[in-house]
């Protein structure tokens, strides 16, 4: 359904123009006017999918004799459809999670924003771009109530069920979602940007102006008085999950505390500076309390294949050995030229795999991927170690005959981020993600004798690859824009933090000792990467913890948006 602007005389009627249409990077598109002649593109509604992706770096893409793992969970919506790959029910009705159905019907409308700026900061450089935003007015009472600002990232739409139909029926309020700069349709430079236009236009900066240019169009849209004392006035909540959009969702209520009334981040690691190996650790443990024994029994598995790659394997090449273990033929990178490098790659898609797992760990549940996996490599007795690994992959490859390393493994020795979203080696958003890594992040991920083998975190590899990719030299920006607003108290207030304890992520971002006047963390036992955030809502299968966060987080904005 369209946004009923016409409900709302405030700002005139929404009319199509039957005839007139347009095409715009090869989708069409009917333009839509407003009685002020204001044009918005309404998009047929697409569905999309975007899967928690981990950032892999191997030393074989950097000419290092040591393997460096840098682990970067995407921002955005985390949905669980068998490792990435949409598996829809024949009629559109949801997907699948942990053998859950969740995620059905809740696309809202897509507009786009035509007078967006190419560069906030510079005044003499007017160039404008068309951005697009969601927008979804099931609940909206028009002005006076809320406007909830999802933060959106590397998606077409980040559809959060907890706000679409908790939140917003609970505060009858519209939902706005923007798209991230640089991702989806909304490409400030057109298609393929290069190095320079990251450096120049791809920053949180440019991104919170982006969001801030976007709810006062569309507050203006809908009738809403800029003025807090106006009775129209309509309260601004950003609401963000992981770790860049949690961030961006917090560091703009401390940026623009005279747009963004409250922030809501969930799962956003903002204590990074302890990071080191923990988070592979903590991935570890949350495996061992799904089934006793599981990080143990994939660490000989996994020493055992590299054993049986190297010495034991039939004789032949490594596409031969490769689809012994039931990889599709000739989908081996071709920077993997040796035994030695194919058995640590093989042992880097399970550790990715765990790591992905781990963030879906919710519900708890014996027919999650987590559990099936750990039941996978501890058949110690029944199977041989290549068995138990060709099983693995099985599971991973859902419906098809093989499992495509190329889905996982970028190519090319300066390819060196390897995200499990499966998107697969040429994702243009893969790049850009990874730009902003380096320019924005600098998160010391490594792992300690944790399912495989130990390896440090060494940060000269990690600044080699930045400034040999991007020609930009890896800082922790975002943290450290972080450290410095917090210590504002005049805006560091009405902030929510919410966590899944069982979340690997959790090791740096659970703000236990969160006792700001005005500053709440709910850290849930029993949950996983932003649970509240990405299932249906209410499950049947929630934990009592998180159906008492949903609760708690209603009461708290409740407070807050009285108190705006």
């Amino acid at each position: 359904m369209a946004l009923s602007i016409h409900n709302y005389p405030r700002y005139g009627s929404l009319e199509p123009i039957p005839e007139e249409e347009e095409q715009i990077e090869g989708q069409i598109e009917v333009v839509l006017t407003t009685s002020n002649s204001t044009r918005i593109s309404y998009e047929n509604n697409k569905k999309s999918q975007e899967s928690a992706s981990l950032r892999i770096l191997s030393s074989r893409r950097l000419g290092s004799i040591y393997k460096l793992v840098a682990f970067l969970a995407i921002v955005g919506y985390v949905i669980y459809s068998s490792h990435g790959k949409d598996d829809r029910y024949e009629d559109g009705g949801g997907l699948l999670r942990n053998n859950i159905p969740i995620i059905s019907n809740y696309n809202p409308d897509a507009y786009y924003f035509h007078g967006q700026q190419l560069d906030h900061f510079d005044p003499e450089n007017q160039i404008t771009w068309s951005h697009r935003f969601f927008l979804s007015d099931t609940y909206f009472q028009g002005p006076g109530h809320p406007i909830l600002v999802i933060v959106g990232g590397a998606t077409d739409n980040v559809l959060y069920p907890f706000v679409m139909h908790g939140l917003a029926k609970e505060f009858d309020a519209l939902v706005l979602q923007t798209e991230h700069r640089f991702y989806g349709a909304s490409q400030p430079v057109g298609e393929g940007p290069t190095n320079e236009d990251l450096k120049n236009y791809l920053s949180p900066e440019q991104a919170m102006a982006d969001v801030v240019d976007i709810i006062q169009y569309v507050q203006g849209k809908v009738g809403c008085a800029m003025d807090q004392s106006s009775p129209d006035y309509c309260p601004i909540i950003t609401i963000g999950a992981s770790h860049y959009l949690g961030f961006l969702s917090v560091l703009m209520r401390l940026y623009h505390p005279d747009i963004v009334d409250i922030g809501y981040a969930s799962s956003a690691p903002l204590l990074d500076s302890d990071f080191d190996d923990a988070y592979l650790e903590k991935v570890s443990q949350v495996a061992d309390q799904a089934m006793a024994g599981c990080s143990e029994a994939t660490h000989d598995t996994l020493q055992e294949v590299q054993d049986w790659v190297m010495h034991g394997a039939q004789s032949g090449s490594l596409n031969k050995i490769a689809r012994y273990l039931g990889l599709c033929s000739n989908s081996i990178p071709s920077d993997i030229t040796s035994r030695e490098i194919l058995s640590e790659e093989l042992a880097m898609i399970v550790e990715a795999s765990y790591a992905q797992s781990n963030q879906n760990f919710y519900p708890p549940s014996n027919s999650s991927d987590l559990v099936k996996t750990c039941q996978i490599f501890s058949q110690n007795e029944a199977t041989t170690a290549p068995e138990r690994y060709a099983s693995f992959l099985k599971l991973m490859r859902t419906n098809r005959e093989c499992f495509d390393a190329n889905s996982v493994l970028a190519n090319g020795r300066q390819s060196a981020l390897v995200d499990v979203d499966w998107y697969g080696g040429n994702y243009e958003g893969r790049r850009i993600w990874e730009f902003q890594m380096c320019q924005d992040w600098m998160i010391p991920a490594g792992y300690n004798s944790v399912f495989y083998s130990t390896n440090a975190w060494n940060s000269i590899l990690w600044i080699q690859h930045c400034e040999t990719q991007f020609e930009v030299t890896p800082t922790p920006r975002l943290k450290n824009m972080w450290s410095e607003l917090r210590n504002n108290k005049a805006f560091y207030k009405r902030l929510l933090f919410t966590n899944g304890m069982n979340d690997g992520w959790s090791v740096t971002s659970n703000l236990l000792n969160a006792t700001d006047e005005g500053v709440v963390a709910l850290n849930f036992p029993n949950g996983a990467h932003h649970s509240e955030l990405q299932t249906e809502w209410p499950l049947p299968y929630d934990t009592d913890d998180v159906a008492e966060g949903f609760e708690q987080v209603k009461s708290i904005l409740k407070e807050w948006i009285l108190q705006v």
